[in-house]
């Protein structure tokens, strides 16, 4: 009995301070942090800063599915403006609401230089006749995307993805190539590995002779 009180009321200390490293579940009032993204991208890991206020090292972890064994960082539940940078660079800003246990993953971005690489597929098929595949303003929202690199760019072109896969007006009627490998890179970037591998699978399904770009990409984010 001492020592569950003894944890609680540690635990709540460490609450109280803003954010915890821990592993531990089923505290009331505590929601938890899970930075992720390709280690080797960021050696020295990264500083958040929660509210301006709380300011602390992390390390970066390998996404995957299961998160039992990865380090989780406590943290209040309610509203929290998260800021996460390398060498002193703003690479995530976002104002999240955390409840009760849940825990947020928050995954960091790749290089863009995968991102041009996979655009640089898809447009490889601007050279087919005109009217094979419509494209929407996929245009447009990449060159935004490649501008400005935020959350908001992010969720235009994934937006403008969903459209050109759900509708497409081409004289083929099918989805272009690399739209399906462009949206599934996204999908993982965001921790929906299911949905990702899945619209990866699509890609290789439509155009066979994308299996092998996709795995060189697959192997940048190892």
């Amino acid at each position: 009995m001492k020592k569950i009180i003894l944890f609680t009321i540690l635990t709540s200390l460490l609450i109280s301070c803003g954010v915890t490293k821990s592993n531990v579940r089923g505290v009331e009032n505590q929601a938890f942090l899970l930075i992720l993204g390709t280690p080797s991208k960021y050696p020295n890991g990264v500083k958040v800063v929660i509210d301006d206020k709380t300011r602390f090292n992390s390390e970066v972890q390998k996404n995957r599915d299961k998160v039992k064994h990865l380090r989780l960082y406590g943290i209040s539940t309610g509203k929290h403006k998260i800021s996460i940078s390398q060498n002193n660079k703003t690479i995530y800003e976002k104002i999240i609401f955390l409840s009760s246990q849940q825990t947020k993953k928050i995954i960091l971005p790749w290089k863009k230089y995968i991102y041009l690489f996979i655009i640089a597929f898809a447009f490889s098929s601007c050279s087919a006749p005109k009217g094979l595949y419509s494209w929407g303003k996929y245009q447009q929202a990449s060159y935004n995307y490649l501008k400005k690199a935020d959350e908001k760019s992010v969720d235009k072109i994934m937006k403008e993805y969903q459209k050109i896969i759900k509708k497409q007006k081409g004289i083929r009627k099918v989805t272009p190539p690399g739209i399906f490998a462009d949206y599934g890179f996204f999908l993982i970037q965001r921790g929906d590995l299911k949905a990702g591998k899945a619209n990866l699978n699509k890609e290789i399904s439509l155009y066979p002779e994308s299996k092998i770009f996709i795995d060189r990409i697959l192997k940048l984010l190892e």
